[in-house]
């Protein structure tokens, strides 16, 4: 599992277009990853390729413009190894099972 040089913690990349919901995901792992968060898709894919190992990216299924989906395939070519993970707000099924 890579590990932050700086911090010795898992590295944990988040991407949601909720200013509130990247914070307080910030705040709960504050104490157990180093995390990175986005609000902006390209933004993250580019941070990415800058980062090098990864070991979590999370993101927003229903986000405008490029989906959690999209983003968790581009993210898989820039760090195969990350575990991805997909969350969402959303009471309908459907779209979460498609993701899947």
């Amino acid at each position: 599992m890579p590990l932050s040089v700086r911090t010795n913690l898992p590295v944990v990349v988040y991407l949601d277009d909720e200013p509130a919901n990247r914070q307080a995901f910030s705040y709960a792992l504050m104490d157990h990853a180093q995390v990175h968060a986005f609000g902006d898709p390209r933004t993250a894919l580019l941070a990415l390729g800058r980062m090098g190992a990864v070991d979590v990216v999370i993101a927003d299924l229903g986000r405008p413009g490029m989906s959690g989906v999209q983003f968790l395939e581009e993210s898989a070519r820039i760090c195969p190894t990350a575990t991805r993970v997909i969350v969402t707000g959303l009471d309908q099924t459907w779209p979460v099972l498609a993701a899947m």
